[in-house]
């Protein structure tokens, strides 16, 4: 009998041993970490992705920079000008100035945007972390049946 008891703790000690620990990931901590350019989505060891978002952030933050020092560029001309401007010059250098300054706008809100949307990939990432996927779960683009194109979902259990 006491062979039995010991057989059988010993085989769940051995069963609790080869259990799977999964991982889980804070959505705050991410989120925290994305202050950083590319962090959240190395704290989900989602590194493809972080280089995705430092290249994006850095293209679009090099050309907000590249878009105001035109527009600064173009400021400084108007004021260089003095006192008897010519009119044809002065209002195409004015149109020049709103031009840089619109782009400028633009491609800072563009920034701002990818920065949020890296933020929530971020957390969203995290949330998902433990997600599994598999076989079990398919999804396909292709002819169904001859004369017939459309999308199939394939579950199994």
């Amino acid at each position: 009998m006491i062979r039995i008891i010991i057989l059988i703790s010993f085989i769940t000690i051995q069963l609790q041993s080869q259990e799977v620990k999964v991982t889980k990931k804070s959505p705050t901590n991410a989120m925290l970490y994305s202050i950083f350019p590319g962090g959240g989505q190395i704290y989900n060891e989602q590194y493809w992705k972080a280089g995705i978002v430092i290249g994006g952030l850095s293209g679009l933050g090099t050309s907000v920079i590249y878009w105001n020092n035109k527009f600064n560029d173009t400021k400084l001309r108007i004021n260089a000008l003095g006192e008897d401007p010519d009119e044809a010059e002065l209002d195409l250098l004015k149109r020049r100035r709103e031009f840089y300054r619109d782009y400028r706008d633009q491609m800072a809100v563009y920034f701002f945007a990818f920065y949020m949307a890296s933020i929530i990939d971020a957390y969203v990432g995290a949330q998902l972390y433990e997600f599994e996927t598999g076989e079990d779960l398919s999804l396909n683009f292709g002819v169904i049946r001859p004369g017939f194109n459309g999308v199939s979902l394939k579950l199994r259990f």
